[in-house]
């Protein structure tokens, strides 16, 4: 996930500064570029206790798993989780699981895309899974 485009840099700016009015809509708008929706679209249609996001309970190493069980790697290369998960993970579930009606990767170019899902599979063989 970390390499996706507009990722390292939004996590960055979370890292130095926190969690801003700014970074908040910065996150919504880059989950709409990558996936289709974002957390506010989602909460129109699905209720954010939703049992398919039951998953966001879990402790981290779990939660890291899981994502790991569907080709995703949510981590920051360093051994935690990416801050830019609190807005993203919604955003991704609905695009990998098809929860949304506009949910999709929604990548510039398709090669891109082609490319992410090639990673994925890459990353889901290299963890056994």
């Amino acid at each position: 996930m970390r390499d996706q485009p507009g990722v390292g840099v939004l996590e960055w700016e979370v890292e130095q500064h926190g969690w801003k009015d700014e970074t908040i809509e910065w996150a919504h708008d880059l989950a709409e570029d990558l996936f289709g929706v974002c957390e506010i679209d989602i909460e129109d249609e699905i209720a954010m206790d939703d049992p398919r996001f039951e998953f966001l309970k879990l402790m981290r190493d779990e939660a890291d798993e899981y994502w790991g069980r569907l080709g995703w790697d949510i981590t920051d290369g360093k051994g935690g989780q990416l801050r830019v998960m609190e807005y993203l993970a919604r955003p991704l579930l609905c695009a990998v699981k098809r929860l949304h009606p506009d949910a999709a990767f929604t990548m510039a170019e398709e090669a891109w895309a082609a490319q992410l899902e090639a990673d994925a599979k890459s990353f889901k063989s290299t963890r056994g899974l």
